[in-house]
């Protein structure tokens, strides 16, 4: 098991090996505090390896689709509030309907797809429980 301590808020998930360690994370914030207001409402929050914040959140391949969001994840934390989710939404449709190709340009390996989809998927989840909760989405 690791833990994970980032402005305060503590996440601790199980890891089979270094390797397969997931440091990005997805969670809730209170929109009206700000970020990091973390509500720790996700259970299944994995949202990738550190490394995907430039090779696929930030790539080339989603910035020349068209994404706004994602990409910027290279250079810091996302932070989405309650009056974008229609807008990350529509994003991560876009991601999820293209990834196979995506997947083909940064891996060359088509079956990296299901992984792109299994974190869309958690996204979705995401701003299902944001739009409830009248909270922002946040992936740090």
């Amino acid at each position: 098991y690791l833990t994970s301590v980032r402005s305060g808020v503590v996440k601790t998930f199980r890891c089979t090996t270094s390797a397969s360690l997931m440091t990005l994370i997805v969670d809730l914030f209170d929109a009206t505090e700000g970020p990091y207001s973390y509500l720790n409402a996700i259970e299944n929050d994995a949202a990738g390896f550190e490394s995907y914040r430039k090779k696929l959140w930030g790539s080339q391949s989603l910035v020349s689709r068209g994404a706004t969001f994602f990409p910027q994840l290279a250079d810091g934390d996302l932070w989405v509030f309650p009056n974008d989710l229609d807008a990350f939404r529509a994003e991560c449709s876009m991601v999820h309907d293209a990834a196979y190709d995506i997947a083909s340009e940064l891996w060359s390996k088509p079956e990296q797809s299901e992984h792109i989809r299994a974190y869309i998927a958690r996204f979705y989840a995401a701003i299902d429980l944001a739009v409830e909760r009248n909270a922002g989405v946040c992936i740090f």
